[in-house]
């Protein structure tokens, strides 16, 4: 033996659980009164966390999550019992403004135990009284004390479930007692569980995208479509190995999916964004060049051109009546307007392209 504490305050005390925090400090749980004890590693008593005595509570099971902080599960009433939840800092303080949570389901309830999942969800459970029945009751929360489902099993006969685990892949084991008529046999049982996946799907702007659908492959399929804020929920049973994405082609987003293996607690958040439409469109038409005169007579031509390549220049010759070239019109721009003919006296003349594949000739007369 390592260590060992007896702490004996005034009247009797039911230790009813057993948990370690971050640093293998040991906290433990009191039936009555309704409150819980820590000690540290090397055994030294580390608090006593005052009572919480409203309506006949009875402490039972003690969980911790990550951050420490401490979930004590039991029950209470004058009358029926249902179950209740209390969550505190490791310093005492409770963390919720009324203090315990109630989780009526409708009978006289008992809760016995509780264990905490990766996200800090709590699952509660005990038994229900009706008449002379006992059926098992299941209740599960988020870490902020709302309950998400309730479960109860109405087996034949009287069933007491005594404690629970949640393994890695998010199944949920129970076991307690079960009266057969004469006696109390030994009960074990697994349970599946719903889950929820639940995010967003917003475009590249940020805009979030309407009716948009949402598919999730693998174990099972399911297709759900985004609401007018662009939010979808899918619910699916733990366990199975799953891939979650936009469908719809031609649009892709960020991340392109989200992958469970396995689908183990409930995931949120799971949004995609970035959504941006990339199908090809169709290849721009390659515009050939061309020319023409928009005034061949008069004190100037004028001469039109477009479709030139970026970077080089349409260039053309200009040829007097006997066929002598006088001159060349050039620009650096793949479309335009240039005017010629100011200098030079009236008469006929010719304009040819000679930058590119030959082209026809065409007719000026310049006057004054």
């Amino acid at each position: 033996m390592l260590w060992s504490d007896f702490w004996q305050p005034i009247g009797n005390q039911t230790p009813t659980g057993l948990a370690l925090d971050s640093e293998k400090s040991v906290y433990v749980s009191c039936k009555t009164p309704y409150m819980w004890c820590a000690w540290t590693l090397d055994g030294t008593l580390k608090r006593i966390i005052h009572r919480y005595e409203v309506e006949w509570a009875h402490g039972e099971g003690i969980a911790l999550n990550s951050a420490d902080h401490v979930f004590l599960c039991g029950d209470m009433g004058l009358g029926a019992r249902t179950f209740m939840l209390i969550k505190n800092d490791i310093y005492g303080k409770f963390l919720w403004p009324d203090s315990a949570k109630r989780y009526d389901l409708g009978a006289d309830e008992h809760c016995r135990d509780i264990k905490l999942d990766a996200i800090s969800d709590c699952y509660l459970a005990g038994w229900q009284v009706r008449g002379s029945e006992e059926d098992v009751a299941l209740v599960k929360t988020d870490s902020a004390g709302k309950m998400l489902w309730s479960w109860m099993d109405t087996l034949e006969g009287k069933q007491e479930i005594k404690a629970i685990e949640v393994d890695e892949e998010g199944y949920i084991y129970l076991t307690g007692s079960h009266h057969n008529g004469d006696n109390w046999d030994m009960l074990v049982m697994k349970v599946r569980q719903p889950l929820t996946i639940t995010g967003r799907v917003t475009d590249s702007t940020g805009k979030p995208m309407e009716d948009f659908p949402v598919s999730l492959s693998g174990d099972t399929t399911v297709e759900v479509l985004t609401d007018t804020s662009g939010y979808y929920s899918i619910e699916v049973y733990n366990g199975g190995s799953y891939t979650l994405s936009p469908n719809l082609p031609g649009w892709t987003f960020s991340p392109a999916s989200h992958t469970y293996s396995p689908l183990a607690y409930r995931e949120f958040d799971q949004d995609f964004a970035d959504g941006r439409w990339t199908e090809i469109a169709e290849p721009p038409i390659k515009q050939s060049p061309s020319w023409e005169l928009t005034s061949s007579v008069g004190s100037q031509i004028v001469l039109k051109y477009s479709g030139y390549p970026q970077g080089s220049h349409a260039c053309f010759a200009v040829f007097d009546a006997t066929g002598r070239k006088v001159d060349e019109i050039k620009s650096n721009t793949s479309s335009g307007i240039v005017a010629w003919g100011k200098c030079y006296g009236p008469g006929v003349y010719f304009i040819r392209e000679v930058s590119g594949n030959p082209s026809v000739t065409r007719k000026v007369i310049p006057v004054r």
